[in-house]
């Protein structure tokens, strides 16, 4: 919806929205003030941050983030996994831990529930679309672009149902990712978006998204970044962190893709399903998070402040339905 303010004041207004829409890209982290955001230089990616729980000798480097599977039919966030808003005025995603059931097919016959990426596509059968914008001409893509795996389904799940809506969940980390830690999460979409691509800033929306937001040398940041980071802090409370690495489900887009956010460069994107991987099955996605980093930002990744999740349908004014199982990161 377009909001059309008063010539006076026009420059604030616009500046809230800028900073609003930022949120609603997914520069999602966990809050904190801001100290906590300058981190000094760190002489190994293996070590802690000061202050932080780190990995000892003989110490089990697994963090398992509050497990989904050991809470109980009805709860909305066990452990320490908290709501996060993108923006007070935003209808929320409604989060519920769930048994997983199948789909009713019977309910793709409602109204407004007609999904064209419910028939998967063969993307090398896809002519090429004449209209792709320029930025889309050489595509960047990781090294690893494998898809998921199918797994059996958990005993208990959270279930993200997004009606016109957005908003995530997140839970805080704080401490560094060893090399070849392995980040693992159980999902499945049920009802994907009406249509979605996380580098369109009208249709960003998804079932299934992963964002794991770093701190980092904030000086390195382009001041045009920092001060939309400042602005973001005033008037929602949550700064735009020094990177976010989303893993994403992007119909439109190939296997291992790198997609710049359309409004910030701190906010870039890993798409790990796309229209050729099954819905409403559960699947398994592993992933490298330093190589990725790497190959994502052309450096090494800062601590990891938190991980948040989201499934949201507000850009394109339709549904989706995710379910996440529990994440590892071992």
């Amino acid at each position: 919806m377009v909001r059309v303010f008063p010539r006076r004041g026009c420059r604030l207004a616009m500046g809230l929205m800028v900073c609003v829409g930022l949120i609603l890209s997914g520069c999602a982290s966990v809050r904190q003030d801001r100290p906590s955001e300058a981190v000094p230089p760190v002489a190994t990616p293996s070590g802690p941050l000061p202050g932080q729980p780190g990995v000892g000798p003989g110490q089990d480097s697994t963090l398992i983030m509050a497990a989904f599977s050991s809470a109980r039919i009805g709860d909305t966030l066990p452990g320490q996994w908290q709501p996060f808003l993108l923006t007070p005025t935003k209808k929320k995603t409604r989060w519920r831990i769930e048994r997983p059931r199948p789909w009713d097919a019977a309910l793709d016959r409602g109204p407004g529930m007609a999904r064209k990426w419910l028939l998967p596509v063969d993307l090398a059968k896809v002519e090429p679309d004449p209209k792709v914008p320029a930025e889309r001409a050489e595509i960047r893509r990781v090294a690893d672009t494998t898809g998921p795996v199918p797994v059996s389904a958990p005993a208990l799940a959270l279930r993200g149902d997004a009606e016109q809506s957005a908003s995530g969940i997140a839970h805080p980390v704080g401490r560094l990712i060893a090399p070849a830690e392995r980040l693992q999460w159980d999902w499945r979409i049920d009802l994907p978006p009406s249509d979605a691509d996380p580098g369109d800033r009208t249709r960003e929306d998804t079932a299934m998204r992963v964002a794991l937001s770093f701190a980092g040398d904030r000086s390195r940041m382009p001041a045009r970044e920092l001060m939309l980071s400042d602005l973001s802090q005033a008037i929602t409370g949550h700064e735009i962190p020094y990177a976010t690495l989303v893993y994403v489900w992007a119909p439109e887009r190939e296997l291992g893709e790198i997609v710049m956010d359309p409004r910030t460069s701190r906010v870039r994107s890993i798409v790990v399903a796309n229209q050729t991987t099954p819905l409403r099955v559960w699947l398994r996605t592993q992933r490298d998070v330093v190589a990725d980093f790497e190959a994502v930002f052309g450096e090494p990744p800062g601590p990891l402040k938190g991980v948040a999740l989201f499934v949201d349908a507000d850009h394109t004014e339709s549904r989706a339905i995710g379910w996440f199982g529990d994440l590892t990161l071992r």
